[in-house]
């Protein structure tokens, strides 16, 4: 299997149910896996959902994502671009742990809290952009043994709110925040 499209309904015994969830581990290990889309319904993916799946490339989540798990992505580390929906409210810890090809990541406005060691040893994280003003926490090192001369981008009214949150993180100082 190398493409999985979760669909946004199922119909089951003549009825039509949402799919709101991923269960945890649902996909964990599936080496072969190369491409995933996430329906509209789906608010949460659950903690290691596609944990190692070595040969993730792409990812296309859906606009009702809220909610990314500890550990989800973490061991993707084919996978090169993050484009999280404005809907995306937590990313839990070690979600993307370790994908050490993950250049590009795009968080909507919705943000409010990145769990510890979130994108730790994403070694070639070279653009992040934040777009929302709700961002308050930032874990432990969720941003430790990153690309140092990242370049982020975030709302001007929070720049300095963010570059102090990001750095106390583990962004280096080389970075640039504007």
């Amino acid at each position: 299997m190398t493409k999985v499209s979760i669909g946004s309904k199922v119909k089951l015994k003549g009825g039509s149910y949402k799919i709101t969830g991923i269960q945890s581990k649902a996909y964990a290990g599936c080496k072969h896996l190369k491409t995933v889309t996430i329906g509209n319904y789906v608010k949460s993916i659950g903690n290691k959902a596609f944990y190692g799946c070595s040969r993730l490339r792409k990812v296309v989540f859906g606009k009702s994502v809220a909610s990314i798990g500890s550990s989800s992505f973490q061991g993707c580390t084919s996978l090169k671009k993050a484009a999280l929906g404005s809907g995306v409210k937590t990313i839990g810890s070690r979600a993307f742990y370790g994908d050490s090809r993950l250049a590009a990541v795009t968080v909507g406005k919705n943000l409010k809290s990145v769990g510890d060691s979130a994108f730790y040893g994403c070694r070639n994280l070279k653009t992040l952009v934040i777009s929302g003003i709700k961002m308050t926490r930032v874990g432990r090192k969720a941003f430790g043994k990153t690309y140092a001369k990242m370049k982020v981008k975030v709302p001007r009214s929070r720049r300095a709110k963010y570059k102090k949150l990001l750095i106390k993180a583990g962004l280096s100082r080389k970075a640039s925040v504007k």
